[in-house]
């Protein structure tokens, strides 16, 4: 067996905000539909084994070296908590060590087509690469009855504007935007969205639908065992979500808003959100990380409120002048130890008063303003 080096000691991982990956999982899988993981070393002898998740430190960092056996197809798989932060994407290890996403070599590159209106799936598809080209507004990729296992496709929206739809999967996770394509592949008895390229495609990667019955799954159900899922520490995650007409709120010089949350992206019993305000229930040790954008407001700060005591923790005050077109983001985290429910809000000031202060509108439907997450100990 010969070991190759895949990630080196000390290479850093950051989450989708910028934010060291602290303690975050790097899984990594046979190719699809497998779900074992393959064995993993510290050295290039395989002397030493390594636990595979990969689990990084508070600064989102690997401590020694990541080696596998080369000549060999893998999956890559990045979390945090359980929550999938970058695609399982998929790669070739060469004997020599040289690596090359598996979207370079899947298909041949002479079995391509272009269209520019819906398409149906047949047969005669299979192993092509569909580069579709919308140019009057959305079009249809329909998937059908599912292949014999191996079979795939990529669909790539080689566009500008307009998205390519995929029928047959669940409504939320079927669009791919321009400039990006997602891998599709058949195991027999279902589609499987196995890859996608840029985090601009809503499709995630496990996804999976049974032919017209489209039923799909989490990463963490296709690819991280239960024991991984459990050992995560519990936590929730909150959101500001507005459409596009809204925008953020406005602010006002010097003055605080209460930052508008009303979305839990992740749910625990124990944070409950009414109102912008959200109560944590919990009695004992807690971390609570929250940002918030400014654009154009001068200087800001987002800051997070004990309602009941009237006592704040302190965020991060960057700058974003009148005039500059620019956005910064507020942060902040607390460690609390919480005795009794208790309230809290974030609380945004900014030097100068604007209309868009607390974040321009939407560019599409929807947008994630501000953000909290609460982590129990």
């Amino acid at each position: 067996m010969t070991l190759k080096l895949w990630r080196k000691a000390g290479e850093q991982f950051f989450d989708n905000n910028g934010n060291p990956l602290n303690e975050g999982q790097i899984h990594i899988f046979e190719p699809l539909p497998s779900t074992n993981r393959i064995s993993l070393y510290l050295d290039k002898d395989g002397t030493t084994p390594l636990t595979n998740p990969v689990v990084l430190d508070s600064s989102g960092r690997i401590a020694g070296p990541v080696y596998i056996e080369g000549g060999v197809l893998f999956r890559e798989a990045i979390t945090n908590n359980g929550i999938n932060v970058f695609g399982a994407d998929e790669y070739l290890m060469s004997e020599s060590g040289g690596v090359t996403e598996a979207s370079e070599f899947a298909l041949s590159k002479t079995n391509v087509i272009q269209i520019n209106d819906n398409l149906v799936l047949a047969d005669a598809h299979k192993g092509y690469e569909i580069n579709c080209d919308p140019t009057s507004g959305d079009i249809t990729v329909q998937l059908g009855d599912v292949w014999d296992n191996g079979d795939q496709v990529l669909v790539r929206n080689i566009g500008t504007q307009d998205n390519v739809l995929l029928s047959d999967l669940e409504s939320t996770f079927n669009t791919i935007k321009p400039g990006t394509w997602a891998r599709i592949v058949s195991d027999g008895a279902q589609w499987i969205i196995d890859q996608y390229k840029s985090s601009q495609v809503t499709v995630s990667s496990g996804f999976v639908g049974e032919g017209t019955d489209a039923s799909p799954l989490s990463l963490d159900q296709n690819y991280l065992d239960a024991a991984a899922i459990a050992s995560a520490p519990p936590h929730s995650i909150l959101a500001g979500k507005r459409s596009q007409a809204e925008g953020g709120e406005s602010s006002t010089g010097n003055t605080y808003v209460t930052r508008y949350l009303n979305t839990k992206i992740k749910d625990h019993p124990d944070v409950t959100l009414n109102a912008s305000i959200f109560t944590i229930s919990r009695i004992g040790m807690c971390s609570i990380r929250w940002e918030a954008p400014g654009f154009e407001c001068g200087t800001h700060q987002a800051n997070l409120k004990d309602i009941a005591n009237d006592a704040f923790h302190y965020g991060s005050s960057p700058t974003s002048q009148s005039g500059s077109e620019s956005t910064s983001i507020s942060t902040g985290i607390a460690r609390l130890d919480i005795t009794e429910p208790t309230d809290f809000s974030v609380e945004h000031k900014a030097t100068e008063s604007s209309t868009n202060g607390f974040g321009v509108p939407a560019l599409n439907e929807q947008a994630l303003f501000t953000r909290v997450e609460v982590s129990f100990e």
